[in-house]
């Protein structure tokens, strides 16, 4: 009892709070490897920064869920740990956590008995479709017991052994998410609004307005979209192409322009010329008529504004915008 009391009066200096967010230093020893199930099915998902885990670990445990491209939603996957209690001997304290866990190791006595540590550790996994409205959910916790034996006070190796041990018990949670996911992989496919048809009917609504009184005789290219990310600039890519060709305009793109002009195109495309370059662009390369487009986020809402431009004269044609 006498030993009981000095390991209680020692251990409560070091515990001050009661849960914490897995660091990234800590998911390096992490199996992200796949285990089964077909993860395929939800193979136009994208990953989401804000979680606490790197975009290459997440690719790994979602096991080609993360392409990045023509993305209908996003995941998140969340990691944390909360201490629940620790026993030695007759003694126990009750929900807190060790501030100096992952730095300092167990706050020891030399020579001393097991600890028991028990642990609650949570996998999350969110999945939102593009207007950030959480589609599904899965969460694996359970509890785990961490014996030590207290024979070294601030050791490395007692904290090292510990974030193993964490790891391992993860991966296990990780899988099980996983595989929960993959069970119901059609069921949240169908409550996923495909991005590519949402961006197709925003186009198909402002393209009358647009295109009004563009003479159908006059060549078009797409010049320039800003906005977004990479994949959001594709979809409207696509769509105006594909409404304009529908039409009966001649578009110029990559199925009917040479390689060094598509290479002047894809230039214009990228944002690194000035917009009078950007017109001079798509003079050289036969186009008559400029699209420019924005496409951005603002209040949980898409926006998309197009203006088609002569890119001799510089008269606009049309322009047109749409929230959705």
């Amino acid at each position: 009892m006498v030993f009981n009391r000095l390991f209680l009066a020692t251990l409560t200096m070091a515990l001050v709070s009661v849960s914490g967010t897995y660091g990234q230093e800590w998911t390096r020893r992490i199996d992200m490897s796949p285990s089964g199930g077909n993860t395929q099915q939800l193979h136009l998902l994208r990953f989401d920064s804000a979680s606490n885990i790197t975009s290459n670990q997440a690719a790994k445990a979602m096991g080609g869920m993360f392409t990045g491209l023509e993305a209908k939603g996003s995941y998140r996957i969340t990691l944390s740990r909360e201490f629940v209690d620790m026993a030695s001997g007759d003694g126990l304290i009750v929900g807190a956590t060790l501030a100096t866990i992952g730095t300092f190791g167990l706050y020891a006595l030399v020579g001393g008995p097991i600890a028991r540590e028990r642990y609650r550790l949570t996998v999350r996994i969110e999945i939102k479709d593009l207007n950030g409205r959480l589609v599904h959910n899965v969460t694996k916790s359970d509890v785990f017991t961490y014996s030590v034996r207290m024979t070294s006070f601030g050791s490395s190796r007692i904290s090292n052994a510990k974030i193993s041990w964490m790891s391992t018990r993860f991966s296990g949670l990780l899988s099980q998410a996983r595989n929960a996911i993959n069970s119901e992989a059609h069921a949240i496919n169908s409550r996923l609004r495909p991005a590519q048809s949402s961006v197709e009917v925003a186009v198909g609504q402002l393209f009358p307005e647009l295109s009004a009184h563009i003479p159908r005789n006059l060549p078009v290219a797409v010049l320039e979209i800003t906005g977004v990310d990479q994949a959001g600039r594709a979809l409207v890519l696509n769509a105006l192409e594909s409404r304009f060709g529908n039409a009966g305009f001649t578009v110029l793109n990559r199925s009917n322009l040479t390689p060094i002009f598509l290479e002047r195109l894809n230039q214009a495309r990228q944002g690194g010329v000035d917009p009078n370059t950007s017109f001079q662009i798509g003079h050289e390369i036969g186009a008559r008529v400029g699209i420019k487009a924005e496409y951005w986020v603002e209040n949980n809402q898409r926006q998309l504004r197009v203006r088609a431009t002569d890119v001799q004269t510089l008269q606009v044609y049309g322009s047109a915008s749409v929230t959705f």
